[in-house]
């Protein structure tokens, strides 16, 4: 499971590392909003700026120390190819200027209700068809469990669109989208659906070592206004990761924010060399969970190796449901869903040798989406 050209733009570590890296991505599992202090990475969540400042003002990208973005704005024209407006600026407040296309990525996404029982998802425009076995060949070949290409969300790079920076030197940007919104067959066009961009920045200065950092910027919106909307699908937020992992990081150095992560990592994408998930909610739970019963999780990564994540284990109960679903943080107003939006995708993250079509591992009860709070909801007996 490699998104875009990941492959190009990380590094194999050892094997430790590579595993806590991954759960980097992750729910995790100290505590919440009482996270360690930002230790210098990337910069927090920006608010969206103001009018752009007057023209003349800005500095080179590539003198910042850190890099601010935020998207100001998306529309909707009539060809389907959405029109963003995206600010930079550095840690001092400066506008940066001279971005190329070449530096900055998107990812479009849209928000599928939850029906029958099942968990809203986000549903990813800009994606891909993984081959199968894929380049380099799998190693080792013995995990290859997958049956062919599979669908997979990934990133739209600038050079794909049309990225043009403003005229006065502020720090104002616009990207006109390759891919459209319309004239998909399994994804038609619906612009009363929460729809969401989001972008990443991969900027190396000459004779840098590392990426400059800069955080991941996402607009949540509504077509038919234009205007910006909650999503309705804020769970777990990045302080209750970074209590644990410090700093979320992945993806080569690049991805940090789960508003962002979350938009690739959704229920229609795989990965091929497996056939595993990477469905955000159903790929955290198993890694965080040791022991599964029916074998350890994995997906093939960086130059096609396969990591299996048997080594990691949740710091506490698992049945700390509450750890990173914090029902009292303001910043997740959904993060309830735990225990209110219970869905065979959720629980057999974990409970992985239950069969609900059959009921086999389940009591011999088969179970639809449907019919999972009966037993499992906030008033049932099973809890």
């Amino acid at each position: 499971m490699t998104l875009l050209n990941d492959r190009e733009l990380a590094r194999p570590r050892p094997r430790w590392v590579a595993l806590l890296a991954c759960a980097a991505l992750a729910l995790a599992a100290c505590s919440g909003d009482d996270a360690k202090t930002d230790s210098g990475g990337t910069p927090g969540p920006v608010d969206p700026p103001g009018p752009p400042p007057t023209g003349g003002t800005g500095v080179p990208v590539t003198s910042a120390k850190s890099i601010r973005s935020s998207i100001v704005s998306a529309t909707i024209p009539e060809d389907g190819k959405p029109i963003i407006e995206v600010r930079l600026e550095n840690e001092s407040g400066q506008p940066l200027i001279g971005l190329q296309a070449a530096n900055i990525s998107f990812v479009l996404a849209r928000l599928e209700p939850g029906v029958n029982g099942k968990s809203s998802t986000w549903h990813a425009v800009t994606r891909r068809t993984e081959a199968f076995p894929g380049t380099p060949t799998p190693v080792p070949a013995s995990a290859v469990t997958g049956t062919g290409p599979t669908n997979q969300a990934t990133t739209e790079p600038a050079t794909r669109g049309q990225w043009v920076e403003g005229n006065q030197a502020n720090g104002q940007y616009f990207y006109t989208f390759a891919q459209s919104l319309k004239g998909i067959d399994d994804i038609p066009f619906d612009p009363s659906l929460v729809h969401r961009v989001g972008l990443e920045i991969r900027l190396r200065p000459s004779g840098a070592t590392a990426f400059i950092p800069s955080n991941n910027a996402v607009r949540t919106w509504a077509p038919t206004t234009g205007g910006a909307v909650d999503s309705g699908r804020e769970i777990v937020d990045n302080d209750t990761c970074n209590a644990c992992h410090d700093q979320l990081e992945f993806h080569g150095g690049a991805r940090f924010d789960l508003q962002y992560c979350a938009m690739c990592h959704e229920s229609y994408s795989f990965d091929a060399q497996t056939g595993n998930t990477i469905d955000l909610k159903v790929m955290i739970h198993k890694i965080h969970r040791d022991q599964l019963p029916s074998g350890p999780y994995g997906i093939f990564g960086y130059s096609n190796v396969f990591y299996d994540y048997a080594d990691i284990q949740f710091t506490q109960d698992q049945r700390n449901c509450q750890t990173c679903h914090e029902e009292s943080d303001t910043d997740t107003p959904q993060a309830s869903n735990w225990r209110l939006t219970v869905s065979r995708e959720a629980c057999g993250s974990c409970h992985n040798a239950v069969n609900f079509d059959t009921g086999a591992g389940h009591g011999g009860v088969a179970a639809t989406d449907d019919q999972c709070g009966t037993c499992h909801g906030p008033t049932s007996n099973f809890g």
